[in-house]
């Protein structure tokens, strides 16, 4: 008769201890892992950020080979045409 009431406090004794972990982890560990897991959301400036775009211009300097094995007229018209686009979008 002690045996079975010694294995029936160890029982109650286990219970009780996997019980006490279970509201350890509700109580301690879900509102730490909320808390470490929300991800921060900040306003955007959005008029600024498109402000960046109308005045940031970007030029760059390339020299270009035309080569024309055929025809010899045909690459000052190519440059002509290149040189004139280019004027025309400011570049």
């Amino acid at each position: 008769m002690a045996d079975s009431s010694e294995s029936i406090c160890e029982r109650r004794s286990g219970h009780l201890s996997a019980a006490f972990y279970v509201l350890l982890m509700l109580v301690v560990g879900v509102p730490v892992w909320w808390l470490t897991t929300t991800v921060h959301r900040v306003k955007l400036p959005y008029d600024q950020i498109a402000a960046l775009d109308r005045d940031l211009q970007t030029r760059m300097r390339a020299d270009i080979l035309l080569v024309s094995p055929r025809d010899q007229e045909q690459g000052p018209k190519i440059q002509a045409l290149l040189k004139g686009r280019a004027k025309k979008n400011h570049i």
